[in-house]
């Protein structure tokens, strides 16, 4: 497991996630805040697994889960309804 970054508002990254790799990004989040979050898997790779954890409600629940993305295929998860969250 690698943490990566504390992103802020406003950051853009890309990034590549190395096979059989678990990259930890946080962010945080409030009330009216928009929050796009594009994967793709690539090289083939069938196997892509992304989870979204809420530290203030239950840090061991996942709040958004996407499994087993086809190759060629974007995910995009746009969340726009926030309490006061901390994802990680």
């Amino acid at each position: 497991m690698t943490i990566k970054d504390i992103l802020e508002d406003g950051d853009s990254i890309t990034a590549t996630v190395e096979e059989g790799a678990d990259d930890i990004w946080f962010f945080y989040a409030e009330a009216g805040d928009v929050v796009t979050i594009s994967v793709a898997p690539s090289g083939g790779s069938e196997d892509m697994y992304l989870a979204l954890y809420n530290n203030d409600v239950d840090p061991d629940l996942p709040l958004i889960e996407v499994d087993s993305m086809s190759f060629g295929a974007t995910e995009e998860i746009v969340m726009r309804k926030f309490l006061r969250m901390v994802f990680t």
